[in-house]
């Protein structure tokens, strides 16, 4: 028993020495220190998505298209509840694939897309979706 237990202090003891240099990186490139990234999700809108029992996904906006803007890189979302979700893109009426979204997190659903392009969110699952979205 006591070999163990020097083996699991050792461990953390190493652990706790390496743990900082791990997460610095980390924590350099979290969202909100970098102005690019703070001023995307400050121009991010709340959504509700609406559910469409017979189709089995809700989709945002009701009517027409959302559009990106010179704000984002990107197409974000940051649901209420884990959800998975793809961005439609107009012009072409074609989706990307299935994305896990979880709650509360901002995740990137569409990379790259150019200002102006229009499209719409559609979420898995007949059940509304709320929640935030920065492009």
């Amino acid at each position: 028993m006591v070999g163990k237990w020097k083996k699991t202090a050792a461990a953390l003891a190493i652990g706790v020495v390496t743990l900082p240099v791990t997460t610095v990186p980390a924590i350099a490139g979290a969202p909100g220190t970098d102005p690019t990234v703070q001023s995307c999700y400050g121009s991010a809108k709340s959504y509700t998505a609406i559910g469409d029992v017979s189709a089995d996904w809700a989709e945002w906006p009701d009517y027409g298209y959302a559009t990106t803007t010179s704000a984002c890189a990107d197409i974000n979302v940051k649901t209420n509840y884990s959800r998975y979700v793809r961005v439609c893109f107009a012009t072409t009426s074609t989706c990307n694939e299935w994305k896990p979204a979880y709650a509360g997190q901002w995740t990137v659903v569409a990379s790259d897309v150019l200002d102006n392009t229009k499209f719409w969110l559609r979420f898995q699952g007949h059940n509304n979706s709320t929640g935030q979205v920065a492009c």
